[in-house]
Parts: structure tokens; sequence; C-alpha cells
């Protein structure tokens, strides 16, 4: 495929997930917790001028975009019509959108090396044991690594 036939999907991509998004009401920020992307990946699908952005991106994105716009009866450009179109049949499984602070202590943790790691997850245990929730339901077998 040529690189102006990239930029041109690149462009109606990024055209069609805005439109979405506004038709639905959603901000930058709402689309991306129900995504599980950063904020700044929908600023970045958006914008329509990057021409690497990770697959997993534009899929997810569109997903949560698709999925919600079925239930809309408002007009919608051909091209974002037919991104629909082609999402809307998909039965696999959408990532439930995950609470803002988990994902931010999730960062966190990412950035920790591995013994900050084990440290918070006993932490964690300790405190879960003393709030009575199962340690067995709660923590599943893990192996820490920076």
């Amino acid at each position: 495929m040529l690189a102006g036939e990239w930029r041109v999907i690149i462009r109606t991509l990024a055209v069609s997930v805005r439109e979405l998004r506004l038709a639905l009401g959603w901000s930058q920020n709402d689309l991306a917790t129900r995504a599980v992307v950063s904020q700044g990946a929908i600023s970045r699908l958006e914008a329509g001028d990057k021409l690497n952005l990770p697959l997993h991106t534009v899929v997810v994105v569109m997903q949560q975009l698709a999925h919600a716009a079925q239930s809309l009866d408002i007009p919608l450009t051909p091209s974002t019509q037919a991104l629909v179109a082609f999402l809307a049949p998909y039965t696999g499984t959408v990532t439930t959108p995950l609470d803002p602070t988990l994902v931010s202590l999730v960062r966190v943790y990412q950035g920790f090396t591995a013994a900050q790691q084990q440290a918070l997850v006993a932490f964690l245990k300790t405190a879960a044991r003393l709030l009575a929730i199962p340690s067995e339901v709660a923590w599943p077998s893990q192996q820490c690594s920076s």
C-alpha cells in the first residue's frame, strides 16, 4: 500500500473516531477509560497524522465506539458507518473499563523494582486479610519481575 493511501485511511479513521466520540457525548478521557488506553492515545488517534498507531489501540477504541454507536439513532458519515458496520458483528470480549484509581496503582507498581513490587504485594495481602478478603480469591500466585 502506498504511503499516501495509508495517510487517507488514518485521516478517515481519525475523523470517524472523533465524530463517534462527540456523538456519544464522551470526552477523550471517557473514551480512553472505556477502551483502557491513555487519553494521549485517543488524542494521537484523532489527530490523524500518526502513521504508526498500534493496531491494538485502534481496535479497542473502535470496538468501544462501535458497540456504543449501535444504540444511536443519529446520522453518521458513510466512512463512520462502514467502520461501525465492520466492528459491530464482533462477538469477542470487549474489556470492561477498569477503575482509573486501579489503573494508576498498576502504573505505579510497574515502575517499582522487583523488591518494591514484592513489598507492595505483601502489604496488600496483609490489608486484604485484615479486611477479611479471602486470600485465595484475591491473590493468585505470581512472580514479580522488574
